[in-house]
């Protein structure tokens, strides 16, 4: 579209709301007549909604080959008061009993810019493996099977055990000392030979 220091240039506009019975064709149509240029327009794309009770209803982005005097002053209506509006039919109201138009209001459409992608990088790739600071932080973990063979093979150690597989010496029994035995526990034959060892070393005595 062509434009001067006091009018606005713009590419597209867009209908925020219309029936859900209204048509690409028909939106138009309704342009190309109201702009009184037939070609006018390139195309319309057509976008269904729902309202806040379910119900549809459609929003229209219309693209132009080219600006007129017409489209320009609609345009520039929209810069100044952020909407214009266009008549698109004429109904009769029964509640009323009278004749209504049926318009629409038409917004500027300002496509918002795309997103740059940041540039792939050009670093190579070299294999290698990872640290074991890293496995942890990715939650990396042994496979189910290993974990429940190592399980098996540990023993339950108390804490602050640990496990030696070699086995440990024999420690050598100690001498129990011949103790002589309580009176309370002495047999019959014991009482008998405790004697004669005592009659033994008090005649060694004597001698």
């Amino acid at each position: 579209m062509s434009s001067t220091n006091e009018t606005t240039q713009i590419d597209s506009l867009f209908i925020g709301y219309a029936h859900s019975s209204c048509s690409p064709q028909q939106v138009k149509d309704a342009f190309e007549n109201a702009l009184n240029e037939e070609g006018i327009v390139k195309g319309v794309d057509e976008l269904i909604k729902k309202n806040q009770y379910g119900q549809d209803f459609k929003v229209f982005f219309i693209h132009f080959n080219r600006s007129n005097r017409q489209l320009q002053h609609m345009v520039d209506e929209i810069a100044r008061h952020d909407f214009h509006v266009i008549t698109y039919a004429r109904d009769w109201d029964r509640r009323n009993s009278r004749y209504v138009n049926r318009f629409w209001k038409v917004f500027a459409y300002k496509p918002k810019p795309k997103p740059q992608e940041s540039a792939p990088s050009t670093a190579e790739f070299v294999p290698r493996m990872m640290t074991r600071d890293e496995i942890q932080t990715l939650g990396i973990i042994a496979p189910k099977s290993v974990r429940e063979s190592q399980a098996a093979a540990t023993p339950n150690l108390e804490e602050g055990e640990i496990r030696d597989e070699r086995a440990a010496p024999e420690r050598p029994k100690k001498a129990k000392p011949d103790w002589p035995k309580h009176p309370s526990q002495e047999t019959p034959d014991d009482m008998a030979n405790t004697f004669k060892r005592l009659r033994f070393e008090d005649n060694e005595t004597k001698v």
